[in-house]
């Protein structure tokens, strides 16, 4: 199991949403959409997405699919385990009722 690998995607969706989160993102996508407003629509919105800001939107949903990929992973990972398990303790259950009839 990566474990590394899962630890490595939640930090950059925080790193992500903490670039998101900053003052100086926001305010500056409010002033782009006050000029695309005042204007009169010669601006397009995708203007208004500077890279940085672009850039942690597409890390979120890249580190969320891999976090979702990892997790289901590890989720099935842990049924195949659990499942072996039930299975060993079944053979050993039947293997102890077989011999103790072969006696």
């Amino acid at each position: 199991v990566d474990f590394k690998g899962l630890l490595f995607s939640v930090n950059r969706l925080y790193g992500s949403f903490w670039i998101l989160s900053k003052e100086d993102a926001k305010q500056d996508v409010r002033t782009c959409l006050a000029s695309m407003v005042l204007s009169e629509g010669n601006n397009r919105p995708v203007d208004c997405i500077s890279m940085p800001i672009a850039f942690a939107f597409l890390s979120i949903l890249i580190h969320l699919w891999l976090l979702v990929f990892k997790l289901s992973f590890i989720r099935g990972f842990i049924s195949r385990t659990g499942d072996k398990c039930a299975y060993q303790k079944k053979l050993n259950l039947f293997k102890e009722r077989y011999l103790s009839e072969l006696d």
